[in-house]
């Protein structure tokens, strides 16, 4: 999935992104990339972590059997 946002502003180390549906978020400064600033376009990708979601289920399971004895 991708999503574009414009940065509106950066204040006090938070930056403010409006998203093309118009609503906003904010996001810590530290982590956008170099030369950001008040209106760069942004491009947000997002995927899920398919191995460490199976890993992490992996994981909850084994300790419900320790916890619960089963």
């Amino acid at each position: 999935m991708e999503i574009k946002a414009v940065v509106d502003r950066i204040e006090d180390g938070i930056a403010v992104f409006e998203l093309e549906t118009g609503e906003c978020i904010n996001w810590p400064e530290t982590l956008l990339p170099e030369n950001t600033v008040k209106g760069t376009l942004l491009k947000i990708t997002m995927e899920s972590d398919k191995e460490e979601n199976l890993n992490r289920n992996k994981k909850i399971s084994q300790l419900h059997k320790r916890v619960f004895n089963q």
